[in-house]
């Protein structure tokens, strides 16, 4: 079972911020990018790419604009670095990895979670990279 056959589970689902997503973007991760699974019930980590812990969140591409990605407080500091695994119909790209501590975050008012802007990502993106994204 190939990547394909998740995408068009997702857009049947149409949640793009469900479990299901998550697991896209993780089988993605581990297909395009070598990501190896952490083990199951590991906190804020999805798994390890290059030997550095990854955090794999699935946002759909007509959001991004307006979007964050949130990180519970419990998960502050786990993961070295934020993958964020981009859908945009059939076609999946990603920003990243990029260490957590080159980016941006304000917190919700209640301190419960961090919020990384993606506009603020892609930035630090292209300045890492080098690459207009």
């Amino acid at each position: 079972m190939n990547s394909t056959f998740f995408l068009r589970l997702l857009r049947e689902v149409g949640d793009y911020d469900s479990a299901i997503a998550g697991a896209v973007g993780e089988v993605y991760a581990e297909e395009k990018l070598g990501m190896l699974k952490a083990e199951r019930g590991c906190r804020g980590i999805d798994g390890y790419i290059g030997g550095r812990s990854v955090s794999v969140k699935t946002k759909e591409k007509a959001a991004l604009n307006h979007h964050y990605v949130p990180i519970r407080e419990s998960n502050y500091g786990v993961a070295d670095d934020l993958l964020v695994v981009i859908i945009d119909g059939d076609d999946v790209s990603h920003l990243g990895p990029i260490e957590f501590a080159k980016l941006e975050y304000y917190e919700k008012p209640d301190g419960s979670e961090r919020r990384y802007k993606i506009t603020k990502i892609v930035e630090v993106v292209e300045k890492v990279s080098g690459n207009l994204l």
